[in-house]
């Protein structure tokens, strides 16, 4: 009965606003008796990070580039005369290290001793050519005055013989034969003195063939010289082309050589870092440079305090001081690198296997260049994001300070002293997310204790 009932006030019109109106007394109802809320203060958790304090510091900076090794001296040796190879030293081998003034190729001599004999014989022919005209020279000289004599003495006896003749003591015709004979002496001193004019000139001609023959006699020399073939550096032979019994013309390669006393490296630097180094570099020493002098380039790199120091990729405990020799005549368009010539004295001596090896031919190396000392603040490179550093308020908290370094240098970053505030906190962790106002758990970094790279930087390794 009771179930019939209820389904007929359900389906009456009144059923669903009293169904409304039950419910909203209930929620009345339940909202006047629930207890009541206790709210709590929820704070972010504080991330770990390390950090470092800033401050200037004198360093010196470094810029580094990649080049390869190259000998200073080079040699191609070529026959300079014709001949045949009659013996060769035992080290002409390809890779032999050869000291300066070994023999190393020797070619039949005999044709060049006959031409030498003969230049010799020649040049006695002509010394004895000199010898002879002096002989006549002073010959002449003789005759020359005994003729003048006999001048003189024919124009008294002419004289005597016409004083007589005019008192008729002496007969024309002995006046005439006395002045013929005093023609004649004129005849003959005038033939003589023709002769002696003439001594210079032939004096000059034999002269020249002397000299001439003095030159036959150097050359042939040089010649016998040329077919001794020496090493003309300590160096290693780096290419053999000729052997015993070969028949060489003048002009053919023999071997080929590079000294060991020297090596350069063209090393090749970014110009992106290479104009920010040198604008460091620059700043206290002025903003004119004249190169237009090739002889104030040396006192330039003195003025600057540039050195320079090569090491081999693999063997970080060796170093090489380098030299700077000169700058690069043009920038490479492909990699826009600029080079710089490098070179290293006796980079054979001092060596260790396994930890100093010698600077081959082609090797690959590591230039650095390593300014003078300079006051900068330096930090983590990694500490930088994007022309920014995080850094910790007073408050301990995140904050980002925009920043643009004066110079990078492998995992150091430098700035200007001023560009950030003295003591300023430097984050070096990684952090994710970077809020600002993000709450920081601070501890100083160990690099701030052990500057390795810093060390390493302030001075040059021998």
């Amino acid at each position: 009965m009771k179930c019939n009932r209820l389904k007929v006030i359900l389906k009456s019109k009144l059923a669903l606003p009293m169904l409304a109106v039950v419910g909203l007394l209930m929620l009345v109802v339940l909202f006047k008796t629930r207890p009541p809320v206790n709210h709590q203060s929820t704070e972010m958790t504080p991330i770990a990070v390390t950090f470092i304090e800033t401050a200037p510091r004198v360093i010196r900076p470094e810029l580094v580039g990649h080049g390869f090794i190259e000998p200073t001296q080079k040699v191609v040796a070529l026959a300079e005369v014709s001949a045949k190879v009659v013996r060769v030293s035992p080290y002409l081998k390809q890779g032999n290290l050869v000291n300066q003034g070994e023999v190393l190729v020797e070619l039949d001599p005999a044709d060049y001793h006959l031409a030498l004999t003969q230049a010799k014989a020649e040049r006695a022919i002509a010394a004895a050519n000199l010898r002879e005209i002096d002989t006549t020279a002073e010959n002449l000289t003789q005759r020359d005055a005994l003729i003048q004599e006999n001048i003189a003495v024919a124009q008294r006896e002419l004289k005597r013989k016409r004083t007589l003749s005019e008192r008729g003591a002496q007969s024309d015709s002995q006046v005439d034969s006395e002045r013929q004979k005093l023609i004649q002496l004129r005849q003959q001193q005038a033939i003589l003195e023709n002769e002696i004019a003439t001594l210079p000139a032939r004096r000059h001609v034999l002269e020249a063939k002397h000299a001439l023959a003095e030159t036959k006699v150097t050359q042939a020399q040089r010649d016998l010289d040329r077919t001794r073939i020496v090493m003309p550096f300590t160096g290693r032979l780096t290419a053999v082309h000729t052997d015993r019994f070969q028949y060489v013309p003048a002009g053919q390669r023999l071997f080929e050589a590079s000294g060991i006393d020297q090596m350069e490296v063209k090393a090749q630097f970014p110009i992106a870092k290479l104009k920010p180094f040198l604008k460091l570099l620059f700043e206290d020493h002025g903003t004119g440079v004249d190169l237009t002098d090739a002889g104030q380039f040396g006192p330039l790199l003195s003025q600057l305090g540039l050195e320079s120091t090569i090491q081999v990729p693999g063997f970080s405990e060796s170093v090489w001081r380098g030299q700077i020799v000169n700058l690069g005549e043009s920038l490479d368009p492909q990699s826009h690198t600029l080079s710089i010539t490098l070179t290293v004295d006796q980079p054979y001596r001092f060596l260790s296997p396994g930890k100093k090896p010698p600077l081959l031919a082609g090797m690959p190396v590591i230039a650095t260049l390593v300014g003078s000392p300079v006051e900068a603040v330096v930090l983590p490179r990694h500490a930088l994001h994007a022309g920014a550093l995080l850094t910790a308020d007073k408050q301990g908290r995140l904050s980002r300070v925009p920043a643009t370094a004066s110079l990078t240098m492998q995992d150091w970053a430098l700035f200007t002293p001023g560009h950030i505030p003295d003591g300023t906190r430097v984050i070096t962790s990684d952090v994710q997310p970077a809020l600002d106002g993000l709450p920081l758990s601070l501890t100083p970094d160990r690099l701030e204790a052990t500057p390795t790279m810093l060390a390493q930087s302030a001075g040059v390794g021998q």
